[in-house]
């Protein structure tokens, strides 16, 4: 295809078009804010993914441009193997096109993996969460707050790692948020949200991530969500409610029990009870040891149709750019906790935020269930 500038009157990008200093390759996913591509750099001739803000988003409200550029800023700030890297971004002045440029991640997500397996092995499950806690205490030491962790922002680089994408709705704890206005302070999705989330995003801190991350370990484990409701708004009953997150053996008795026990303590609803700190959580899962359980099937057919799809209301986005499943976004080395699908591990316990690398070690034989 001929490669064609992008044009004023342009407001989204084709395939073979030039915009900036990338050529446009493929869509790879849009939401309800913008779009996502695949671009190639015009001089280094290596691939990205652009997150370009919809114009017509961006002409009616400033503060949705005014969160897609600090997400920008925050990832930039953020350095961590298991966080998306932000490259580049601006405004094009021709177009008026807001964009980002950050790593490309060719390996699908976590929501792509349940609809795939209708569930994850306990070992690779803990895994991933290890990662993440690696990068929410990256978060932590910069004060910030993630605010929307769910099984589609928690991505896979081609080495199996877990990168957790989309800060666009994060905050920083140190400072007033200005892009929060008191009709709207209520962000992130409702059944991964915790129950301060829900009453109010603006006043949250890391316990929200904690809880949230507890959530994508509950669906991992037992392929469904602990609430679920035909709407947003029966999801966030359950969630501000004080009935606790149910205990997950009870839908999928063969969890192992420590593994129950550490979910339930991320999942407080009470604040004062839940885990305070990833510092905190990640030594926790540090000190957890399981044996690997290669190519676990799903429980049961009936197990797997329990897994919600990927999209609908009940995992409405509020209001965010849509994470795409697709849309994987980097390519950086990996973290040093990095876990590669079906490696046998069975840990020392790493220090502090990572695990030891390449080692592989006799397993510990499960605590008796």
């Amino acid at each position: 295809m001929t490669m064609k500038w992008l044009k004023k009157k342009d407001k989204t990008l084709k395939p073979g078009m030039v915009f900036e200093k990338y050529t446009v390759e493929k869509e790879l996913g849009h939401g309800g804010m913008g779009m996502v591509y695949l671009v190639r750099h015009n001089m280094l001739d290596s691939h990205f993914a652009m997150k370009v803000l919809d114009s017509d988003v961006a002409a009616k409200n400033k503060h949705f441009v005014d969160r897609f550029i600090r997400e920008a800023k925050l990832a930039c700030k953020i350095r961590h193997p298991n966080l998306i890297t932000v490259h580049d971004a601006g405004m094009n002045p021709g177009t008026g096109l807001y964009y980002i440029v950050m790593d490309y991640v060719p390996g699908g997500n976590v929501r792509d993996l349940l609809k795939a397996k209708g569930h994850i092995p306990p070992d690779r499950a803990l895994e991933i969460i290890r990662q993440m806690a690696g990068a929410l205490c990256a978060a932590y030491a910069h004060h910030m707050v993630h605010r929307d962790i769910k099984p589609d922002n928690i991505m896979f680089a081609v080495d199996g790692s877990a990168k957790l994408a989309d800060l666009g709705i994060a905050k920083s704890t140190d400072e007033h948020d200005p892009t929060l206005t008191m009709a709207a302070t209520v962000f992130g999705t409702p059944a991964y949200m915790s129950p301060e989330q829900a009453r109010d995003s603006s006043q949250v801190d890391i316990r929200a991530d904690i809880y949230s991350l507890g959530i994508v370990f509950y669906e991992m484990l037992s392929g469904q969500r602990p609430f679920n409701g035909p709407t947003p708004m029966s999801i966030l009953s359950q969630v501000m409610g004080p009935q606790s997150v149910p205990d997950i053996r009870a839908v999928a008795p063969d969890v192992p029990r420590e593994l129950a026990s550490l979910i339930a303590e991320m999942t407080e609803k009470d604040l004062g009870r839940r885990i305070a700190n990833p510092d905190i959580l990640l030594k926790k899962l540090n000190a957890i040891r399981l044996p690997v359980q290669r190519n676990a099937a799903p429980r049961s057919a009936a197990a797997a149709r329990t897994v919600p799809p990927a999209t609908g209301t009940s995992d409405v986005t509020i209001p965010t750019m849509a994470s795409v499943p697709d849309v994987t976004i980097p390519t950086i080395a990996p973290s040093e906790t990095t876990a590669m699908p079906d490696v046998t591990l069975a840990t020392v316990p790493p220090p502090e935020t990572v695990s030891a690398p390449d080692v592989t070690l006799a397993t510990v034989p499960p605590p008796e269930t």
